[in-house]
């Protein structure tokens, strides 16, 4: 593809979104659209790290903007995608707009610089210079092997720990008249024939160790903030009876995920804590991304918030711990903080008497009266 400069204003020095991008277009493809920024300087070998946010539109699957860390060589122009992508949004649409998506583009360039300020590691990594020689560990962990094996015209590069378990995989292209062999596991580099092959296995190391230490940022940076987060935990329990409170790590986006779950007797209460914290941050208009709402069938409710909304919830949370609840709901708490007040008993409208009213019913003799 051609791709077609628009603004290129992009500085060589820029390390942060903020910095106008250099937006392409290209010519075989009117459904793709990209901003791309450079990050950091040129390294020795004359290679470029840059992030492209895509703005992209496919049938079936509708319009996503996301980032790619890639790696430029300025001379040949060749492009090399190391990193996984990070999905910033996706729409769903059976028709296409040109307009929609230079839309999309615009917001997805806002959110990135959003995500950026509030601190969300897995953007702040992106944008963190790692071509400088010696940023990137490159060394394979003792006892640690790669296994390359040949599948039609790709290679699968998988790493292996000491034990054998799997840790992370990339593909690689397989040329036509490459040497090797169909399946082999090595445990040094220079066992790789190929000079490409052997540089996307010192990547896919790399890569891993990346991951790594990008997920122990996020948890290391969730810890920081939220220090008391078994004690909420524990609160929120106790209010919700029935809820799970847990946070785990996003394999795309390599941050910490704050998942709050309750079965169907607790999901009302669930849905209207979240919603009352939505309304406090005015984030009601339109649900932002990264916050997930799931009805199940079972009538449980599972909201999942990204990290930087994990952090904000548990900290307006924090400030504003209601009592807890029992299963029997807000209004039997109500009934056991406070004395129950019995219904007074209302007086029963009297009844006419009978005899008073009835003239047809012949009246009983007085005493003596049958004398007279």
């Amino acid at each position: 593809m051609t791709p077609t400069t628009i603004d290129a204003t992009t500085t060589t020095a820029a390390v942060a979104p903020h910095c106008a991008p250099t937006i392409q277009r290209y010519e075989e493809d009117s459904r793709y659209i990209s901003a791309i920024w450079n990050v950091g300087g040129l390294a020795r070998d004359g290679q470029q790290e840059q992030i492209e946010l895509y703005s992209s539109y496919l049938l079936g699957d509708g319009y996503s903007a996301g980032i790619k860390p890639r790696t430029l060589t300025p001379a040949t122009r060749r492009m090399v995608y190391f990193r996984h992508p990070i999905l910033l949004e996706r729409r769903a649409a059976q028709r296409f707009h040109p307009r929609t998506l230079d839309n999309l583009l615009t917001t997805a360039i806002a959110e990135l610089r959003r995500r950026f300020d509030l601190g969300d590691t897995s953007i702040v990594a992106a944008f963190t210079p790692t071509a400088v020689p010696g940023k990137r560990d490159h060394r394979l962990p003792r006892g640690w092997s790669i296994r390359i094996k040949a599948v039609m015209n790709v290679y699968s590069l998988t790493l292996l720990d000491a034990d054998g378990g799997e840790r992370h995989f990339v593909f690689h292209p397989r040329g036509q008249q490459s040497a090797e062999q169909q399946e082999v596991t090595i445990r040094r580099f220079a066992a790789i024939g190929d000079p490409v092959l052997r540089a996307r296995a010192r990547e896919l190391v790399a890569d891993y160790r990346d991951r790594v230490a990008a997920a122990q940022a996020s948890v290391d940076a969730f810890s920081t903030t939220t220090p008391d987060f078994a004690e909420l935990s524990q609160h929120l329990r106790g209010r919700l009876p029935g809820a799970e409170v847990a946070i785990t790590i996003d394999n795309d986006h390599l941050t910490v995920i704050l998942t709050l779950t309750a079965t169907a007797s607790a999901a009302g209460a669930l849905l209207t804590l979240v919603t009352t914290w939505l309304a406090a941050d005015e984030l009601t208009a339109q649900l932002p991304a990264g916050i997930t709402v799931l009805l199940g069938d079972d009538f449980a409710l599972s909201v999942t918030l990204a990290h930087p909304h994990g952090e904000a919830f548990l900290s307006w949370y924090r400030s504003h711990q209601p009592a807890p609840v029992d299963n029997l709901g807000l209004l039997d708490q109500a009934g056991t903080t406070a004395p129950k007040h019995r219904r007074r008993r209302q007086p029963r409208p009297s009844r006419p008497s009978a005899r008073r009213h009835d003239r047809t019913r012949p009246r009983s003799p007085r005493p003596g009266e049958h004398n007279r």
